[in-house]
């Protein structure tokens, strides 16, 4: 007994061989997958044919490069082909044309199932499209309100940072004191050498490490005249 074409021979039975039935099913997704989601999107207001010819799809098939890709020969292809159309045409509907070409339809079931994100995502915004109208102003005043928050903790934490660098840095300029040294320190001078350039050009954080200072009273603050011009300097109470 021979087995017909796609089937091997097992004891006195003929089964499906493994690698020809995926080949048929793997054609027969991919026409319904590329049809019906083609279709999906015409209901969502895009681009995509209606529907298709018996011809197109067979055009569709031959131009897919499947053979190469699920490596079956040119001549078991052709066979394979035939039926993975087949296959997905009794999944659809079909009626003839004026032109009396059969032309399919998608059944509804399988527009559902194979309708792409974007088209699913677009629905579900017109469902919920007056909800969206009224939470998306929410939504965006709550982003701007804890983005305002977490930007003045994070200036906060970091001029505490720097408040205490700059208590250091006076602390250990204090002892210059023993050696006749200087004991104090230009804010300024002190503010470029802590700050980064980003931080330089906004004060904010600058801003509350000398209101910090102002009410430190280890700290004092007062003008100096310095090489000619007048800074305004700080200096360690020991």
């Amino acid at each position: 007994m021979e087995c017909l074409f796609g089937f091997t021979k097992h004891g006195k039975r003929c089964l499906r061989d493994q690698k020809i039935r995926k080949a048929i099913e793997a054609i027969d997704e991919l026409i319904i997958e590329k049809f019906c989601g083609n279709y999906s999107l015409s209901l969502c207001k895009w681009t995509g044919p209606k529907q298709l010819t018996v011809f197109e799809i067979a055009q569709f098939v031959e131009h897919s490069e499947l053979d190469k890709v699920l490596g079956i020969d040119s001549e078991n292809f052709k066979l394979v082909k035939e039926e993975g159309q087949d296959a997905a045409i009794k999944r659809l509907n079909t009626r003839k044309n004026s032109q009396g070409l059969l032309e399919l339809y998608c059944p509804i079931q399988l527009v559902e199932y194979y309708k792409p994100y974007r088209c699913r995502a677009w629905e579900w915004m017109l469902s919920y499209r007056n909800i969206l109208l009224i939470s998306c102003p929410l939504v965006f005043l709550a982003v701007v309100i804890l983005s305002k928050a977490y930007l003045k903790q994070k200036i906060s934490k970091r001029a505490e940072q720097l408040y205490i660098q700059v208590c250091q840095t006076l602390e250990a300029k204090s002892q210059n004191n023993m050696t006749g040294g200087e004991t104090w320190v230009v804010a300024s001078h002190l503010r470029d050498h802590l700050l980064t350039l980003n931080e330089r050009k906004n004060g904010t954080v600058w801003y509350k490490v000398e209101q910090m200072v102002r009410r430190d009273s280890r700290i004092d603050q007062y003008p100096k005249l310095v090489k000619g011009e007048s800074k305004v300097v700080w200096e360690w109470q020991v």
